[in-house]
């Protein structure tokens, strides 16, 4: 029997408390964002759902929903503002919601081959990669932003002014998808017939399984969830809905 293993990773929601400091972004690669005060702060990230074949790393995973970016309060000397968070991919994670006074503080969501980029002053961010979102480090100047959701690659972390941070792609391997080098799962992996959505789920990620009426000498999956003993059972499963974080 070809047993194969399965990891579900459960992203989850970034912080936004009124505790002056680092605001911390959610499990599974979200980024962080900062707390001045009352006028000026920035959330953190939420974390990417996934779910990973064989081994623990982010070059595993075969499904990715995006978490999204935080958001924030800020906008400039005049006028303060609410500036939503992108939501977590799909194809691609939101951009957040920025004033267009400062195009440079903004943050743009990751796409299926690159991480979110940022609109050009970095001296307050961490950039995002491969997994995992941006953060802001405006830990001293008064303004700081918000962090970037986790993904298939990570939404950038807004620079200043509680510019909400992006949100993180999401991902399905199929044929044609994007494999980058050291991409482990092969083409027997491959699925098909996939789509997916932005904006789906709030708060902490989740995983649906559907499993269908259907059994096979060739289907058994284990999953081991956290700290548990994990389950197995001889049927096609269906990963039908993989909710994103915004």
């Amino acid at each position: 029997m070809n047993e194969k293993k399965g990891f579900l990773y459960i992203g989850g929601k970034g912080t936004a408390n009124d505790t002056h400091g680092i605001q911390m972004g959610g499990f599974n690669g979200g980024g962080s964002g900062y707390y001045w005060n009352s006028n000026y702060y920035g959330g953190g990230g939420g974390g990417a759902s996934d779910i990973r074949l064989e081994r623990y790393s982010y070059y595993d995973r075969i499904i990715v929903a995006g978490g999204g970016g935080g958001s924030g309060i800020g906008g400039d000397s005049s006028s303060l503002y609410y500036n939503k968070g992108g939501s977590g991919g799909g194809i691609k994670g939101g951009d957040g919601v920025y004033q267009s006074s400062n195009p440079e503080y903004a943050a743009y969501g990751g796409t299926q081959i690159n991480p979110g980029e940022s609109g050009g002053f970095n001296n307050f961010r961490i950039q995002a990669d491969f997994g995992y979102g941006g953060s802001n480090v405006c830990y001293t100047c008064g303004d700081p932003g918000s962090g970037g959701g986790g993904g298939w690659f990570g939404g950038a972390a807004s620079g200043y002014y509680g510019f909400g941070g992006a949100g993180g792609s999401g991902y399905v391997l199929t044929l044609n998808s994007f494999k980058p080098d050291g991409y482990v799962p092969e083409r027997e992996y491959y699925l098909s017939r996939a789509s997916m959505m932005n904006d789906i789920q709030y708060g902490n990620g989740a995983i649906k399984i559907t499993i269908l009426n259907y059994a096979g000498k060739d289907n058994v999956i284990k999953f081991r969830g956290c700290s548990s003993l994990g389950f197995s059972f001889s049927q096609l499963v269906s990963f039908i809905t993989l909710p994103c974080v915004i």
